[in-house]
C-alpha cells in the first residue's frame, strides 16, 4: 500500500494503512490488479475491491489516478494523472 500525502511524502505499507483514512484520494492498494488493464475493464475490479479513488482513462487508454498536487506553497491544488507503473515504481523504489 502507498499513500501520497499532500507534503508529498510517501508513505508506505502499515504507516500507509493508518493514513488512508486521512487521505483516502491518494492512498492507493491492489496496484498490481490494473497493470496493463484497460479503462473500460477497470469498473469489475473497482466494484470487487472498493477501490475509492478516482480514476481516467490516461493517453495509451488504461487506468490513470487522478489526484490533486500542490506545484508550491502558495498554488492551488492541480489535478494529475498518475500512471499505475508509476506508482508501483514508487513501491519498489522505496519500499522494503
Amino acid at each position: 500500500m502507498l499513500t501520497l500525502n499532500p507534503d508529498d511524502a510517501r508513505i508506505m505499507g502499515a504507516d500507509s494503512y493508518m493514513e488512508q483514512s486521512k487521505y483516502p484520494k491518494t492512498s492507493f492498494h491492489s496496484l498490481h490488479r490494473f497493470v496493463g488493464v484497460k479503462y473500460e475493464d477497470a469498473e469489475a475490479i473497482i466494484k470487487e475491491r472498493y477501490v475509492m479513488n478516482e480514476i481516467k482513462a490516461d493517453e495509451r487508454g488504461y487506468v490513470g489516478w487522478v489526484i490533486q498536487r500542490k506545484l508550491n506553497q502558495t498554488s492551488d491544488p492541480v489535478e494529475e494523472i498518475v500512471y499505475t507503473e508509476e506508482l508501483i515504481g514508487q513501491l519498489l523504489k522505496y519500499g522494503k
